[in-house]
């Protein structure tokens, strides 16, 4: 059990370096994404707000995971459950009212960006276009049901889904390149939109 004065000290705190490690990067993460953002003139009281949710959002998960709490949910049950009141009912809701998911994407470089937007659409997209496979190749009279023939008709529900992939891969490849997304210059555009008062 934690003893009377130790916990006061924070040099004998428990401390998760995964959790720490997680916290710093979508801090700094979220801060370099705040620079590059551009500034808004409508209502900046409710981005205090935000930024104040996001903030205390990540200040409870650190209270429920690297402090003295820790080690007494090693031990006791009742501090266990209290982590998980304070991760559930403290730090998600203000971690949702802060929608910080726009600023954190602004702080990734944009290569980097791109990769893990594409991989969260990868799985739909794949899903989808093996769905329309399997409903086509059906349709052709292919048989599906049993696993020795789910086996057996493998290679022609995968054959089409790689090849589509690796179609969708090209078309994305061009896509880019044509608008220079890899170039090192300052971004440009053919006209400059300006904000309306309204």
């Amino acid at each position: 059990m934690v003893s009377g004065v130790s916990w006061l000290n924070p040099l004998t705190w428990p401390i998760e370096p995964w959790v720490l490690l997680g916290v710093e990067a979508i801090a700094v993460l979220y801060l370099w994404g705040g620079a590059r953002a551009r500034p808004r003139r409508k209502n900046p009281g409710a981005a205090r707000l935000r930024a104040v949710a996001f903030w205390s959002g990540l200040a409870a998960i650190v209270f429920a995971l690297d402090t003295p709490l820790e080690t007494l949910a090693r031990q006791l049950f009742w501090a266990h459950m209290t982590q998980h009141l304070l991760l559930i009912m403290v730090a998600a809701p203000l971690l949702v009212a802060a929608a910080p998911w726009l600023q954190v994407w602004r702080g990734l470089p944009l290569g980097i960006g791109y990769v893990l937007l594409v991989s969260l659409q990868l799985v739909p997209d794949m899903s989808a276009r093996a769905t329309a496979i399997l409903e086509a190749q059906r349709s052709r009279g292919l048989e599906t049901k049993g696993l020795l023939r789910r086996l057996r008709t493998l290679p022609a529900l995968i054959g089409p889904l790689i090849v589509g992939a690796l179609l969708d891969v090209e078309e994305r490849a061009m896509a880019l390149e044509s608008r220079a997304f890899t170039s090192t210059g300052p971004k440009t555009s053919l006209r400059t939109l300006h904000d309306s008062l309204v």
